[in-house]
């Protein structure tokens, strides 16, 4: 399994605050240096609120393909995105957390290893908890 694709998922909604945070997240998960072949924000516009244009410029200036849905559900945008990539790792995180990204080669070594007959799987860096409380951290306020 040498020389694995990874994609970074955001999966974000369009409010106007989470758009400053998956801002943020991209930024700070850019800043770590991972060395993602790809990076996806994909926004979920509902309930009248859209992504705006100057949210788009600033994700994309920084390598980030934008994607817009209107399913109004988190697990429909992220299956919409599965579907669509063919990466050999997907690292998931929620626009409304920030992670400390491991070093890539501990996950190329997780994916590497079998645990029992199975394979590692799948990273998520939100489902249950990232590396930082939003409300505690947020420096962009």
């Amino acid at each position: 399994m040498n020389n694995l694709s990874y994609t970074c998922f955001i999966n974000g909604i369009a409010h106007e605050t989470r758009q400053k945070w998956a801002i943020e997240c991209a930024n700070y998960i850019d800043k770590q240096n991972f060395g993602f072949d790809k990076k996806i924000v994909c926004f979920d516009e509902f309930n009248e609120n859209k992504v705006s244009e100057n949210t788009k410029n600033i994700l994309k200036n920084n390598g980030w393909e934008i994607l817009i849905v209107n399913f109004h559900s988190r697990s429909q945008t992220l299956k919409h995105v599965l579907d669509s990539e063919k990466n050999d790792v997907f690292v998931y995180v929620e626009d409304d957390v920030l992670v400390d990204m491991p070093k890539k080669e501990d996950t190329d070594k997780a994916f590497e290893e079998f645990y029992g007959e199975r394979r590692c799987g799948m990273i998520s860096m939100s489902v249950g908890g990232g590396g930082y409380d939003w409300l505690k951290y947020r420096d962009w306020e």
